[in-house]
């Protein structure tokens, strides 16, 4: 995850999001066509990597979006409603 709260902060979210889909779907690839246990393990793991991936990136995504919400509502914690 260290790695990439690094990449997110050289690299677009968007970039990172779809690079880390990418490096998920190849570890599941491997995972799926494994001949042996070792060989599984290590599909995983890139699976895992891809998804720690993934984790990170969609956190940021959701707290660029979330704070530019807020900014245009005034910094207004709750959701805007019209007054009844």
């Amino acid at each position: 995850m260290l790695f990439f709260g690094r990449v997110l902060s050289i690299a677009p979210a968007k970039l990172v999001f779809l690079l880390s889909i990418g490096i998920f779907e190849i570890g599941s690839l491997l995972c799926a066509v494994a001949p042996s246990v070792p060989v599984l393990i290590f599909g995983r793991a890139v699976a895992g990597f891809g998804a720690s991936g993934l984790w990170v990136s969609i956190m940021s995504i959701i707290a660029r979006v979330g704070f530019a919400n807020m900014e245009l509502s005034g910094l207004r914690l709750l959701p805007l409603r019209s007054p009844q």
